[in-house]
Order: structure tokens, then C-alpha cells, then sequence
């Protein structure tokens, strides 16, 4: 008899991205892609519900925020509390010219709003 032990992986996706957007299609259309590519994704309606997960996160995770978020807030307005929280890999997903967001500190690039692994 030969008994053979292997270790229990808990999941083979990939590190999670969080999307914080205040349309629920754009966030069922990430989460689809996530799905298919193998990728982990943790969509927000509103920053409020990301801080409530907040710590589930690692420093590492991408964070991908909407632009207008609804209500008048603006995803560019929240990179450097995001920053103080200890993420560094920021990005904004907008319909907007990226030209409008050049110069922001700590914004690492702008997409549209496709997910990152439809590239």
C-alpha cells in the first residue's frame, strides 16, 4: 500500500482585483470576464462598500475605481486616501479621455471600461 499526502491548495485563481463602479452592468461584465479567465474580482458598488472589505485586501491587490461613482463622487478625488490605506496599484476605468487624468499622483494608468484581462 502506498499512501501519498498532498498539501491542499485553496484555490487555483489567481491574486484578486477589486472594482469599485456604481454601474451594475459594468460590474457583472467584469465579473464574467473574471470568471472565464480564471481571475478572482471583488466589485463595489460605492467606495463605502469597499472600505467595509477593506481588509480582505493585500497592499498588492489592483484597484481599479470608476470616475464618477455617482452622487458626485469622483474615483480620482479617492486615490490618496486609497494610497493611505497602502495600495500603490491604482488605476481608473472610465469612458473619459485619459488625457483629463495626467499628472494625478499615485494613479499607476486609465482604462476604459473593459475588464483588464479582455487585453
Amino acid at each position: 500500500v502506498v499512501s501519498v499526502t498532498l498539501p491542499r491548495v485553496t484555490s487555483p485563481l489567481v491574486a484578486p482585483t477589486v472594482l469599485i463602479d456604481d454601474d451594475a452592468l459594468v460590474r457583472l461584465t467584469w465579473q464574467a470576464a473574471a470568471r472565464s479567465s480564471g481571475r478572482r474580482l471583488s466589485a463595489f458598488a460605492s467606495y463605502q462598500e469597499f472600505l467595509a472589505a477593506v481588509g480582505r485586501f493585500p497592499a498588492e491587490t489592483p484597484i481599479y475605481l470608476d470616475s464618477d461613482l455617482g452622487g458626485g463622487a469622483r474615483g480620482e478625488s479617492l486615490i490618496p486616501e486609497v494610497r493611505a490605506r497602502g495600495f500603490s496599484e491604482i488605476y481608473l476605468a472610465t469612458g473619459r479621455d485619459p488625457a483629463e487624468f495626467r499628472g494625478i499622483a499615485g494613479l499607476k494608468g486609465v482604462r476604459g471600461k473593459e475588464p483588464p484581462w479582455s487585453d
